[in-house]
């Protein structure tokens, strides 16, 4: 049986300690470039494969021993240099980006892109000197374009989370909002709702690349007895009214991004139209709402983030990828009185 390619045996036709073998075969920042990639090709001329035993082993050790901080991970955000700053959804991702960072050992630094006395090669210094090698990319309405462009990525493993911002290349984490629709389009469907209408922000919309308004589209099209109908655009109606535009369409349900209250102020007024139809949320924050819908997980997200950046950072994965690739993550269904069975009319 041949013998299996050790590292030591790289190490010695490199001329190099097997330190340095394996701190190149993981594009390691203390490495230089060429010498990475000296290595890397010697040890794939040899035949060199990691041993998927040893690998195990690392992983269970690092699995089961008392956790130390280990490193920095860099996050940008827009408006928020420290973690008690942040409110809302993004509170709850950079918590849960946190505590999954600390139990693997790292902490957060933030860097706010909106921060005028802030530039890119002070961010770029500071990941040198701290030895940091792994960065996210917050979702923001607000990206810094001029910002990003000035980071060296080069040196560092990136992931963003959500669509915004679309640029840089790198490994995306998300929500999956196809799978929201289905997911809300399947329970209305089979509790007797025919005629569903979809309440969204045009902007917003935008921002997701109309992955909802398309799930939507694609599936009722292809049920039998019910069919899609016009979006309707709260940041841009034309002048019709949501009472009558669900009017038009008889609708006996539908689907928002949008709490009842937001979508109809008076009280009165959105117990009588709600009354007549399901509700479904596509974006529940609480599982104890009253409210049906699909909750979301946000913390979910922020914990694959870190986790997707830290795989890379120890694959020695930096800079842009070849092929980028998305992480989706699915929120749960969510029982709530706004969305009865149908009464048979």
């Amino acid at each position: 049986m041949e013998r299996r390619v050790r590292m030591k045996d790289v190490a010695q036709c490199a001329g190099v300690h097997p330190s340095s073998v394996s701190m190149a075969l993981r594009n390691h920042p203390r490495i230089s470039r060429a010498t990475c990639e000296r290595i890397q090709k010697i040890a794939e001329e040899m035949g060199y494969r990691p041993d998927p035993n040893l690998s195990a082993l690392a992983a269970y050790r690092s699995a089961v021993q008392p956790k130390t901080r280990s490193g920095e991970i860099a996050i940008l955000t827009s408006g928020i240099s420290r973690l008690g700053q942040a409110t809302g959804t993004t509170r709850l991702i950079l918590q849960a980006m946190s505590e999954r960072a600390e139990a693997l050992g790292y902490s957060l630094a933030l860097f706010n892109m909106l921060q005028q006395d802030l530039k890119p090669d002070q961010v770029n210094r500071i990941i040198r000197v701290r030895g940091i090698q792994g960065l996210i990319i917050g979702r923001t309405d607000y990206p810094n374009r001029t910002f990003l462009k000035g980071i060296d990525w080069g040196q560092i493993s990136a992931v963003r989370v959500g669509r915004r911002p679309q640029w840089p290349p790198v490994t995306r984490v998300d929500h999956h909002q196809y799978a929201t629709i289905q997911l809300i389009l399947g329970k209305m469907l089979l509790r007797g709702y025919r005629r569903i209408g979809l309440y969204h922000q045009r902007s917003n919309l935008r921002a997701l690349a109309f992955y909802p308004e398309a799930a939507y589209q694609h599936l009722l099209n292809r049920v039998s007895r019910t069919r899609a109908y016009p979006t309707f655009y709260s940041d841009c109606n034309r002048g019709e009214s949501l009472f009558e535009w669900a009017e038009r369409y008889q609708f006996d349900a539908i689907i928002s991004n949008q709490m009842p209250q937001v979508m109809i102020p008076d009280s009165a007024a959105r117990e009588a139209f709600f009354d007549a139809r399901g509700f479904a949320l596509m974006n529940l924050l609480d599982k104890s709402s009253e409210l049906a819908g699909v909750y979301q997980n946000l913390g979910k997200l922020g914990e694959r983030a870190v986790d997707v950046l830290v795989a890379q950072m120890h694959r020695g994965e930096r800079g842009f990828p070849k092929v980028v690739s998305n992480t989706m993550v699915e929120g749960e269904w969510s029982e709530g009185k706004s969305l009865p069975r149908r009464r048979s009319e």
